[in-house]
This record gives structure tokens, sequence and C-alpha cells, in this order.
């Protein structure tokens, strides 16, 4: 099974990154470090994730690094990153219909 990050959750990295260098780059890399060692770590166990509610045909799941969620979805040869949020924001209501996704 392989790992593999949309073009939105890049974005959402480097726009994590990009926030967290104003205050020190040291901070934004560690941040940034941590989110991506949760999205390899699910290569491991892919369905330890919570079931997102949405309305879109595909299954997503979820998975926090905190302060940010992970959103991602699983097919049979791939575990998809689809979006990296931050926690405040309502998750359910973003991947709702899976737009944002």
């Amino acid at each position: 099974m392989s790992l593999v990050l949309s073009d939105r959750a890049l974005q959402d990295l480097d726009d994590i990154g990009a926030y967290f260098d104003e205050i020190g780059p040291e901070i934004g890399d560690r941040i940034v470090d941590e989110i991506e060692r949760r999205c390899r770590s699910l290569m491991a166990h892919p369905r330890r994730g919570t079931r997102l509610k949405t309305t879109a045909a595909r299954e997503l799941r979820r998975l926090i690094s905190a302060p940010y969620v992970i959103i991602y979805e699983i097919t049979p040869d791939t575990i998809r990153i689809a979006r990296i949020l931050h926690g405040a924001r309502d998750i359910d209501a973003a991947v709702k219909d899976g737009s944002d996704i």
C-alpha cells in the first residue's frame, strides 16, 4: 500500500509551515514533520482514523495531529491524504459533500 498526498494536502502543509515560519522556522519544521509522521503511520494501521459523516460517495476518515486533522481515504492500493485542516474548523461541514476535498 502506498501513501499519496493530494495537491490540496501538499498546499495545506506548505501553508501550515509558512504560518509557523513567521514565529520561528524550527517551529514550522517541527509541526510539519509531526504531521508527516502521523500520515506515514497510517501505512501500518490505515483504519485507525475515525470515519467522517459525509454525503460523498467515498469513505473519508480523520486522524488527529493536534491541532490539525488529517482527512484521508483508503483505496485498495493507496492511502490518499486529501486535506490537512485546523481542528477549529467544522470538519464535517468542510467535507460534507466532498467538494472541499
